[in-house]
């Protein structure tokens, strides 16, 4: 009987194997059909993951200037950080003091549009549902 051996089909890996249980059989071990597959869902998924991580970054700084009671960052600051080129979520409607606002929900803040009273501003609350 001839023994045949195959090349596992993930690049990075070297080894070679003995499908046994199935002649499909393309990788080695699970463990690298999962690496090999996380890798390219990574690659495929990356702007997205990108456009997370600054999001959670935006709401982490967000949340510190909060709890030191600070609601508001200049207009020139923002523009100098990264998240100025984030794309918020749509409009929402809000109440502050019974006072209606407009603004973008950012996971667990809400960002209040620019005022036209105070137009070198942005203003942030904590949201609460």
């Amino acid at each position: 009987m001839k023994v045949e051996y195959k090349k596992c089909n993930n690049p990075e890996c070297d080894e070679w194997f003995q499908p046994i249980k199935s002649s499909k059989r393309i990788y080695c071990s699970s463990k690298c059909r999962n690496t090999y597959n996380y890798k390219i869902r990574l690659a495929a998924n990356n702007d997205l993951i990108q456009y997370n991580k600054k999001f959670k970054k935006l709401e982490k700084i967000l949340t510190l200037l909060l709890d030191a009671n600070i609601n508001r960052l200049s207009i020139e600051d923002f523009n100098k950080s990264e998240f100025n080129t984030l794309k918020l979520s749509q409009k929402i409607v809000f109440w502050i003091n019974g006072i209606e606002k407009i603004g973008h929900k950012v996971q667990s803040i809400v960002i209040e549009e620019i005022r036209k009273d105070k137009p070198n501003y942005i203003y942030f609350y904590k949201f609460k549902s």
